[in-house]
């Protein structure tokens, strides 16, 4: 079973052992075939919404539910709010929603509430008071891991760059928790990176800074630009703050942003624009790929995220919600620092290539 390939990572095994006695062991036992979970993603064709869709498949194996698959053919608000109608049309039992945007979705997702059906988030939260749990990575901390090792990369001198993607939480927050950590305020009244404050109760939705000069150390971000989520634009602004910025670093908040910035770099190498290692890349999640890139040197180091244990632990917080139970406001299902030093270790292996174990 799946569950058991997950223990192979201590740190997930410990999260789903905590869920599953939580649970109280009772799935077994369950008559659950008639329940249907609704799992609204992102889009329908990145490889990281794909380990969501598997762990679909054993959740429904395991704990004999039914699920809803739904995603937009590209990341658009508008399509996804389409999902959640959709979903609630279905009437389903519950909705487990990686959103796009933290606010622009509550008015459907009221809808849903309304008609009595749960909320659970996962991968990115959203401000609206009415979901029950969020299951994913704490943001703004696995974003100073990024940071830590950016200021070992850079010795404490240089300039970066950071690619962001757009609006979304998940960005404001890896954009905050990267800021927080190589600028850390000296007192309550210093002036904080955008993105560190939250305006309502759940998400951060500041936009993320554009300069901020770090005072600690001799590390300036130069400028940040918005990759929209999207792996073209992404290069094309990663080529921009190379060439035109003349960045020592770049840091990306996810994996076409990330993936992007591979490209641009490997181009302007190939081009003898710059010359390897001459510019370092840390960013936001694995991608199919990536492998090369972190033994080439193009990528120095990424966070690595559990799409997977987000999407089943997601889906069994929901069933859980269905059944009456309580369960925690938050889940974190961890993040890891992959570097070339680590990529080819068992756990990494099998946080990077989940269908592969």
């Amino acid at each position: 079973m799946r569950i058991k390939n997950l223990m192979k990572g201590a740190a997930v095994g410990i999260i789903l052992l905590s869920m599953l006695s939580a649970a109280g062991c009772a799935v077994k036992n369950a008559q659950q075939q008639d329940i249907t979970i609704a799992v609204i993603c992102k889009n329908e064709t990145d490889e990281y919404w794909q380990s969501v869709w598997m762990a679909c498949d054993d959740a429904e194996s395991e704990m004999m539910i039914q699920t809803l698959r739904l995603a937009p053919d590209v990341e658009d608000v508008e399509k996804q709010i389409a999902n959640i109608n959709e979903a609630v049309s279905a009437n389903v039992d519950a909705i487990v929603l990686a959103a796009i945007d933290p606010d622009a979705e509550n008015e459907a997702l009221s809808k849903a509430t309304s008609a009595g059906i749960p909320i659970v988030t996962i991968d990115s939260d959203i401000n609206y008071d009415g979901r029950a749990s969020y299951v994913g990575t704490q943001n703004i901390s696995a974003a100073a891991i990024a940071g830590r090792r950016v200021k070992e990369l850079l010795n404490n001198d240089g300039t970066v760059g950071i690619i962001y993607h757009g609006n979304a939480s998940t960005a404001n927050m890896r954009v905050s928790g990267f800021m927080e950590e190589i600028n850390p305020p000296q007192d309550e009244n210093a002036d904080k990176p955008a993105g560190a404050g939250s305006k309502s109760n759940h998400a951060q939705s500041e936009k993320p800074a554009s300069e901020q000069t770090v005072s600690e150390t001799n590390i300036k971000v130069l400028a940040s630009a918005d990759g929209e989520g999207d792996m073209e634009i992404s290069k094309d602004q990663a080529k921009k703050l190379i060439t035109e910025q003349h960045v020592n670093l770049l840091y990306t908040t996810n994996q076409p942003g990330t993936r992007g910035a591979c490209e641009a770099i490997q181009e302007l190498i190939d081009a003898g624009t710059i010359q390897p290692d001459e510019v370092q890349l840390v960013g936001f999640d694995y991608f199919d790929g990536a492998y090369n890139y972190i033994t080439s040197g193009v990528l120095d180091a990424v966070i690595v995220q559990n799409p997977y244990n987000m999407g089943y632990m997601g889906i069994l917080t929901a069933r859980n919600v269905i059944r009456g139970e309580d369960v925690q406001p938050t889940i974190d299902t961890g993040a890891v620092l992959v570097t070339a030093d680590n990529i080819n270790e068992e756990h990494i292996q099998f946080l990077v290539n989940p269908t592969d174990n």
